[in-house]
């Protein structure tokens, strides 16, 4: 494989990317804002008009919108330092 070609991330790296998003996300307190999210909109809604599709169709943008921006500036940075460790 010539040295210019990056190297594609391994399903091990992949794990651990997983991991330390987790790891950021519930000590950023995201998590607990996702489950206030889901109580409000069953709330809204009332349980028995709320199926777990139309849960998880509302909750994903809202979910995406409040990463804490560090957590993605991490994340991303931690992709780019494994896949090119010369701009490290």
């Amino acid at each position: 494989m010539p040295e210019n070609k990056k190297n594609l991330i391994e399903p091990n790296d992949i794990e651990k990317f997983k991991e330390l998003l987790r790891t950021r996300l519930s000590e950023s307190g995201w998590k607990e804002e996702m489950k206030a999210v889901c109580r409000d909109i069953i709330r809204e809604k009332g349980v028995e008009n709320v199926t777990i599709d139309s849960l998880v169709k509302e909750m994903t943008p809202k979910g995406r919108e409040l990463v804490p921006d560090s957590v993605k500036r991490e994340l991303l940075q931690r992709i780019r330092s494994h896949l090119d460790p010369m701009s490290a």
